[in-house]
């Protein structure tokens, strides 16, 4: 039977032979589900095996380069910058095709979407009209 101190050994000596941590970590948690008596022969024997697939399984990928994660306060400037200076997008009317900040016309049939028409003041009431205030 394997001791927890045979296994801490053991995987010391092993850990850092795997491509990464969780293919240590997988590797040794499938053979703990998977063995009913857990020696210190078994373990090496299984450890050699799946360290020798993880090698060859890892040999074809190709490790990304880690890029900064801080840039230099200039860089961040002159992005914020460029960020501020842009034009917002003028959208237009599907009904009518003009644009949201321009009044809608008589014929338009979507007049609540027009900016102006919520937000400006109200037009003047055509003559003999009485508007409520």
């Amino acid at each position: 039977m394997l001791t927890a101190d045979q296994a801490r050994t053991i995987a010391n000596q092993w850990r850092p032979r795997f491509a990464d941590e969780a293919s240590f970590d997988q590797s040794w948690l499938r053979f703990f589900d998977m063995v009913g008596d857990p020696t210190a022969e078994k373990l090496h024997n299984w450890l050699a095996k799946d360290q020798a697939k993880d090698e060859i399984k890892h040999a074809g990928i190709v490790q990304e380069p880690l890029l900064p994660t801080r840039q230099s306060a200039d860089l961040d400037a002159k992005i914020q910058a460029a960020v501020d200076a842009r034009v917002e997008p003028r959208h237009d009317c599907w009904q009518c095709g003009k644009f949201e900040d321009e009044r809608a016309g008589e014929t338009c049939g979507n007049p609540r979407w027009h900016l102006p028409n919520a937000h400006m003041a109200a037009s003047p009431a055509p003559d003999g009209w009485k508007r409520i205030a």
